[in-house]
């Protein structure tokens, strides 16, 4: 628990999260939504009696089987492996959902460049099969969320891997050059050619990113009527179906698809503040410690929730993920390994 009670805007943000209880619109959902934040916290803190080394190889072994009985499911022409969205076919698998195949494929390509820079390096003809493997579903998922994390989560962990110090000034020097670079692309008109073709077919539209900013803009009003402390713990999406639709299929979500206006919804400008903090103070701690697995997790958490709910709304995997990365960011270097007993010795960590 040191590392939680360490973690204070974590710990700030998990009060608030249980206290809206008090205030919520929906008593039975909110109860619900904190029964599912705790569970999730106290495996996230379980999960530190082993080292990340460990952590992240039953995680691999976990995003390998749900990729490859995905891959199964889809060849075997099983009903649901695809779905049809924005006028195309794209694969979902037995996640329900291409984008969560998606994040699955780009968590197993973060873990084992992780443990890569561990020194814990597969063969080379399993390493070229899951590759291709991974390539083949992040295609037929056709996941542009899952495009976008990839980079930044595996630079994460390049970043802080052998020579921090240079790798971080290089990276200060690309990140310097591509922003001087963007007003010529831009000035040139290359910026429109490359949005329209991201469109995935007559039916997709891009520049509302698939009606997303429809969904910002109702989520901005609905914040505005409860702006300090929301509408309580996945008490928030309820209130956005009951004042949310689109005007052609009267379609409606229980998702901001923002993980700060999700935050907003729930737990006010206060929460917004507090899940802030969590991700300013996390990445600050995985920095200064050089922890590469923690700085990837919360990063990966971060991009998707500029186009999700992320870990704000009805607690889900992201949330565990996103508590360990927190949490290991602010323990001690060295961890210890548990035996049956209950004794404790050190171990070393990646």
């Amino acid at each position: 628990m040191h590392a939680f009670l360490t973690a204070k805007a974590l710990l700030l943000y998990s009060i608030l999260s249980m206290v809206s209880v008090v205030w919520t619109v929906d008593l039975d959902r909110t109860l619900m939504a904190v029964l599912g934040f705790a569970s999730l916290l106290m495996l996230a803190i379980a999960s530190l009696r082993v080292s990340s080394v460990d952590f992240a190889r039953v995680l691999l072994v976990s995003c390998d089987a749900i990729v490859l009985l995905s891959v199964l499911a889809y060849f075997s022409g099983m009903a649901g492996a695809t779905v049809y969205l924005q006028g195309v076919d794209r694969l979902s698998g037995i996640t329900f959902g291409p984008h969560a195949l998606g994040r699955v494929v780009v968590l197993a390509l973060l873990i084992r460049f992780y443990l890569y820079h561990c020194g814990i390096r597969a063969g080379l003809f399993k390493t070229v099969f899951f590759v291709l493997v991974y390539g083949f579903v992040l295609y037929m998922t056709d996941s542009r969320q899952a495009y976008i994390v990839i980079v930044p989560a595996l630079f994460s962990i390049w970043v802080l891997s052998g020579n921090a110090t240079s790798r971080m000034k290089a990276a200060l020097f690309c990140a310097v050059l591509l922003v001087s670079v963007l007003p010529l692309l831009e000035s040139a008109g290359q910026f429109g050619g490359v949005v329209e073709s991201l469109n995935r077919s007559a039916a997709d539209d891009i520049t509302t990113l698939t009606g997303r900013t429809y969904i910002w803009a109702r989520s901005v009003e609905l914040v505005g009527e409860s702006p300090y402390i929301g509408y309580g713990l996945h008490g928030g999406g309820l209130v956005l179906t009951q004042n949310y639709a689109t005007d052609t299929s009267g379609w409606t979500t229980e998702s901001a698809h923002n993980v700060f206006l999700q935050t907003a919804l729930d737990l006010g400008l206060v929460g917004v503040f507090a899940v802030v903090l969590v991700f300013l103070g996390s990445i600050r701690a995985a920095l200064t410690r050089r922890n590469s697995i923690s700085l990837a997790l919360i990063v990966f958490v971060l991009i998707l929730g500029f186009v999700e709910r992320s870990i704000a709304g009805a607690p889900g995997f992201m949330n565990f993920l996103f508590f360990y990365g927190v949490l290991i960011a602010y323990q001690d270097s060295e961890v210890k390994e548990y035996d049956s007993f209950g004794q404790g010795k050190v171990v070393s960590s990646c």
